[in-house]
């Protein structure tokens, strides 16, 4: 999960990147991708945190932050 959170991190300033340099179609392809990744990794929480009770605390607050960043990205994003 670790690796999956600093993937999407990396795609997040990707697309800042993208977004600076005006390139529409690139940021759509990498702003697609990160919510995805994004979206999949509160999935992953969740389930998680069915399978491992014990470990709930650190589950929630990455599932928290994984929702918060999604959330903040589909605002900004034009959906078709």
């Amino acid at each position: 999960m670790t690796l999956l959170d600093d993937y999407s991190q990396t795609l997040l300033s990707n697309l800042q990147r993208f977004q600076e340099l005006g390139d529409i179609s690139g940021a759509g392809m990498i702003g697609a991708s990160c919510i995805n990744c994004l979206a999949h990794l509160a999935v992953l929480c969740e389930t998680l945190g069915k399978i491992e009770p014990t470990s709930q605390m650190e589950l929630d607050t990455l599932c928290d932050s994984t929702l918060e960043r999604l959330g903040a990205l589909a605002r900004d994003t034009r959906m078709e």
